[in-house]
């Protein structure tokens, strides 16, 4: 192989990183806040049953919307689709989780922060395929493998960083 080919490998596994940790990063976020309901749920006033809509509006917009985000980057161009998912995705939820005064504000946060997430994913599923390789079936099994690792992790950081989020042997089932 030529150092011009040895590049060319190095530059596209590199850009295969970076997509992977831009996806992982994208997809923890709107697991994150799973992990925080015991948190949020008195923090905010509100039971079982609001916490399970918000995981109903979450998968609403972060998943249902995609075609809709996919149709509309193909007419409009995608890239910036890509950036501004991302950055919706990150401050919408960075910004809910934070400063939301109240569970309804803390829910339109959410599904805002989850039509950035959808966003996001339609072109850089349709750019990780299209890197002029012909193993476009790994690239795009790698990237969805990074999305999932998103999933995993952010909840498990979250419980791992905060002091205020008990175990659950500890967790009292009267209290929720």
């Amino acid at each position: 192989m030529t150092a011009v080919g040895r590049d060319n490998r190095r530059g596209i596994r590199q850009t295969a990183v970076i997509w992977g940790i831009a996806h992982a990063i994208n997809d923890g976020y709107p697991t994150l806040y799973l992990a925080l309901l015991p948190v949020l749920m008195p923090r905010w006033h509100f039971g079982v049953a609001q916490a399970g809509l918000l995981a109903g509006l979450l998968t609403l917009t972060t998943q249902a919307m995609q075609p809709l985000w996919g149709w509309w980057a193909d007419r409009l161009g995608g890239p910036w689709f890509i950036v501004g998912g991302l950055i919706a995705g990150s401050v919408g939820n960075a910004l809910g989780l934070a400063w939301a005064p109240s569970y309804a504000v803390f829910a339109v946060a959410l599904m805002l922060a989850g039509l950035g997430n959808a966003a996001f994913h339609p072109h850089m599923a349709a750019l990780v395929t299209q890197t002029g390789s012909t193993d476009k079936g790994r690239k795009m099994s790698g990237w969805m493998v990074s999305g999932m690792i998103g999933h995993a992790l952010a909840p498990l950081g979250a419980i791992g960083d905060s002091p205020h989020i008990e175990t659950a042997s500890t967790i009292n089932p009267q209290a929720l």
